[in-house]
């Protein structure tokens, strides 16, 4: 079981990219290696805040709200694509002054960093991978794709009880936490989860795999021992693929490494991007 942590708050901030305003978390103090922080799809920036807290000490976190996610703005279908995801990353980036960078990415954020790596090696100092292959498998989304209006809540308990009957795997308390963060109010008083339902429905994911040997920085891959999204098969081609690419798998651990085991996932991904 996790240790539960103490949160301190970032500051919320907001930037105009490419016609989008988009929210980013900044738990900046200055001097230390520039990270940012990508959730997957459905989630939010909010999702890595005892992560952020945690890798805060030794490097400059922001965590971004991607486009249809969290505070940002909810883009049109079109902009849900691959392509689109890495345009905005470089666009906070320039806006926050950082010609290079490194970038972690958990499962949609794994994808679109995999893909601006590839395509931009002058900008990523260093990627981190989590639990992310390079071909999406819609299976795996299916009930949101096919959702026709995004889940209600009568109460925060609601939202916690459904999240541990899909991940029994968090800290409580790291849950209750996650839970507060990413959902909003509804005018008749229920909660519902703050993404666009056209993301899911709408997200056009690139074939990443032609694009790994392109990647040229150092690559940490991170798997969850317990996960079905990153099969180790697919894994070790992925580690064949990428030229400078490291592999650490990460016990008690599903598809949210970061939320599940977050100890042994900082201690990974602070090594390696601090190395």
């Amino acid at each position: 079981m996790a240790t539960p942590v103490s949160v301190t708050r970032p500051q919320s901030t907001f930037v105009d990219v490419n016609g989008l305003r988009l929210r980013y978390l900044d738990w900046r103090t200055g001097g230390k290696p520039p990270v940012m922080l990508l959730h997957g799809l459905a989630v939010f920036a909010h999702a890595w805040d005892h992560n952020s807290e945690a890798l805060s000490e030794a490097l400059d976190i922001v965590a971004l709200d991607q486009r249809g996610h969290g505070e940002s703005d909810r883009g049109p279908c079109e902009g849900y694509r691959t392509e689109t995801y890495a345009s905005d990353i470089l666009g906070v980036a320039d806006a926050l002054g950082w010609t290079r960078f490194s970038l972690v990415g958990q499962s949609m954020g794994g994808h679109n960093s995999m893909y601006t790596a590839a395509m931009h090696p002058e900008r990523v100092e260093r990627l981190v991978i989590s639990d992310m292959e390079p071909t999406m498998r819609l299976d795996l989304i299916a009930y949101m794709r096919d959702a026709d209006s995004l889940p209600e809540y009568a109460s925060i308990d609601e939202v916690i009880a459904d999240a541990h009957a899909r991940n029994p795997r968090p800290d409580p308390v790291l849950e209750r936490q996650r839970a507060e963060n990413t959902v909003r109010r509804l005018p008749n008083g229920r909660l519902t989860p703050m993404y666009d339902l056209m993301a899911p429905k709408c997200w056009q994911a690139l074939d990443l795999w032609p694009y790994l040997p392109r990647i040229t920085c150092p690559t940490l891959l991170m798997r969850g021992a317990e996960s079905p999204v990153l099969r180790p098969d697919v894994a070790k081609q992925m580690v064949d693929a990428i030229p400078n690419c490291q592999f650490v798998e990460i016990p008690g651990a599903g598809h949210s490494i970061g939320l599940d085991n977050p100890e042994a996932s900082d201690a990974a991904m602070r090594a390696f991007l601090t190395d």
